[in-house]
């Protein structure tokens, strides 16, 4: 059975404290999205850079803060909240895949605190560009609500089960009905997993027809 996956950042076991970037001086406040006209998924904030829709490139910033104890090595992807930060080998295998879809924005890297704002590297700031519906109409437990989104009210196990079909062509998207995560495809899975990248953890679904 074919599968897809939740992709997002995680700690070395090595690092008891954790090592984690977000933006500096909360210039994340200036973003605006393109279109943030509401549909019926998940809310759409007019700063929203997770709502699967592009962002105007002239308001994102340009620095991103790292924490943690500065002898941590940096790691090769990050997540804040569901924003993808991520190496250049990341944003090539996405490419490969799908050329022009993804917005990648070069963001310099300083420790927390820095007030000499020296860069300690270069990462890429990933805007995915898919706003989709991929649950499964009939495979998810319990089953779907009549929107279409997961009943999160019951209790005991659960199955996300996703739709080859809705999924299509796509490679990374946000589910705009489940709203829990960055979803990536079976293919740019294989090409992620090649490149042994630290900080990053994924979890895998069913696809079927």
């Amino acid at each position: 059975m074919k599968k897809c996956y939740d992709i997002r950042g995680v700690a070395p076991e090595d690092q008891l404290y954790g090592n984690s970037v977000h933006p500096y001086n909360r210039q994340h406040r200036d973003i605006r999205i393109s279109d943030a006209t509401q549909d019926d998924g998940t809310r759409i904030w007019p700063n929203s850079t997770d709502a699967g829709r592009p962002v105007d490139p002239a308001t994102m910033p340009k620095l991103l803060e790292r924490v943690g104890p500065k002898e941590y090595p940096l790691l090769d992807f990050y997540s804040m909240a569901q924003n993808p930060v991520v190496n250049e080998a990341f944003k090539h295998a996405v490419e490969e895949l799908e050329p022009g879809v993804h917005q990648f924005f070069k963001m310099q890297i300083i420790h927390e605190g820095d007030k000499s704002l020296r860069p300690l590297t270069e990462r890429y700031w990933m805007v995915i560009c898919n706003r989709l519906v991929t649950l499964h109409d009939t495979l998810c437990e319990p089953p779907l609500k009549s929107n279409g989104g997961p009943d999160l009210s019951k209790r005991g196990p659960r199955r996300f089960v996703f739709s080859n079909q809705k999924i299509g062509g796509a490679h990374a998207w946000y589910d705009k009905k489940w709203g829990d995560g960055i979803l990536i495809s079976e293919q740019l899975h294989a090409k992620l997993v090649a490149l042994n990248m630290s900080g990053v953890k994924f979890t895998a679904f069913e696809v079927a027809d």
